[in-house]
């Protein structure tokens, strides 16, 4: 059933992009994170195919492409497919808003769970190139899965190295069903 919710939520993406003009991207992530519990690092690496499709609701789209594994003798290993939408807001000339939600699946050797996000943020434009985001992410399962219950903080600075390329870095503080802290890389190409 769940996955047939994310089928036919893709489905509902590409409807919407059919009837969208839009530009396209992509970005690489990569997260290290520690829990602060038992000490395990693990390491993630997304690769987002984006869309800015500029729509009144939605500014841009990204189809997320997950794989984790934590640094333990086990080895733990997760893939994650999902979708994530943005909506930005300019506040002022130096400060924009912006609400990002997803919705994913993760398939793991320990179980399967789906879950969703909402994160509102905002972002401070510190020079022509410089720029600095804050952002609380509140996560939790969505089929019933124990102990996905989170809440992030994300705090760090963007680089745009051109008109169509972004660098971009956070410090991410997780608490809730389990404590963490992350460092996170971002690289945001633009076609």
């Amino acid at each position: 059933m769940k996955t047939k919710s994310i089928a036919i939520l893709l489905g509902s993406f590409m409807m919407m992009l059919s009837s969208a003009s839009f530009a396209a991207g992509i970005a690489f992530e990569y997260e290290a994170e520690k829990e602060k519990a038992t000490g395990v690092w693990s390491d993630t690496l997304y690769v987002m195919p984006k869309f800015d499709i500029n729509q009144p609701l939605v500014d841009s789209v990204e189809i997320l492409l997950g794989r984790s594994q934590d640094r333990s003798g086990e080895k733990t290993t997760a893939n994650t497919l999902g979708i994530r939408l943005r909506k930005n807001a300019e506040l002022s000339d130096k400060f924009e808003g912006f609400a990002r939600i997803a919705i994913a699946k993760s398939f793991s050797d320990a179980g399967d769970w789906s879950w969703a996000y909402i994160e509102p943020g905002i972002e401070y434009k510190l020079s022509h190139s410089w720029s600095f985001g804050l952002s609380d992410r509140l996560q939790n399962s969505i089929d019933g899965s124990a102990n996905r219950r989170t809440n992030s903080l994300r705090v760090g600075p963007n680089y745009e190295i051109s008109h169509n390329s972004e660098l971009e870095m956070r410090y991410i503080s997780t608490s809730g069903d389990y404590d963490s802290e992350s460092y996170m890389i971002e690289y945001s190409l633009h076609f």
